[in-house]
């Protein structure tokens, strides 16, 4: 009973420490938005999945640059670029930076007046390391994500950690996840929460 108390309150609290960092909750890449931008346990080679789950990094992924840009609703996009390399014996190391412009939106004052136009923005930068262990990854990731809204700027310091099986024989894997575990640095004012 403690245990679901805990765990119902944590993921409220951690579902509202990603509302101000929008892009923390965009899929990446097509093959993350056809699985409706959560993964956990599935990976392609050379597709960065370990965005999602810092496990799914693998050798596979060595040396593999992927970049992308996705065209979004009302001139907003993301653009995403990751990279991958395997270093015999110390695991796989991947870096990865999110990028989405929200487009060019109109200021308005108090009165309704039209003021200045401005450009909203959010970006991540996460590093990544993985190992294998038998049929065992363990992998675990540090992010920097800050949101500047009209010279407004929220900065949060996060880390996802990640456990996968792969079964030796069989096409079955098992994951699970952690993901933006942290806290807010910078608020967008002393009084925002």
């Amino acid at each position: 009973m403690v245990l679901s108390v805990t765990l119902l309150v944590f993921g409220r609290w951690a579902e509202a420490q990603t509302r101000s960092f929008a892009s923390l909750e965009q899929p990446s890449f097509a093959m993350m938005g056809g699985l409706g931008g959560v993964n956990a346990s599935l990976y392609a080679d050379g597709q960065p999945f370990y965005i999602y789950n810092p496990s799914l990094l693998s050798a596979a992924n060595d040396r593999i640059l992927m970049a992308g840009y996705g065209f979004l609703p009302g001139g907003a996009g993301l653009t995403n670029v990751n990279f991958a390399y395997d270093f015999k014996g110390a695991g796989t190391f991947g870096a990865s930076m999110q990028y989405l412009s929200y487009g060019s939106i109109q200021g308005y004052d108090n009165t309704g007046m039209p003021t200045t136009t401005f450009t909203p923005n959010d970006y991540t930068v996460q590093v990544t390391h993985a190992q294998q262990a038998n049929n065992f990854r363990i992998g675990a990731s540090l992010k920097f994500s800050n949101t500047s809204i009209n010279g407004f700027n929220g900065n949060a310091l996060m880390f996802d950690i990640g456990g996968l099986f792969v079964h030796p024989e069989k096409d079955f894997t098992v994951g699970a996840v952690i993901r933006n575990l942290g806290a807010v640095t910078s608020e967008f004012t002393p009084t925002s929460r």
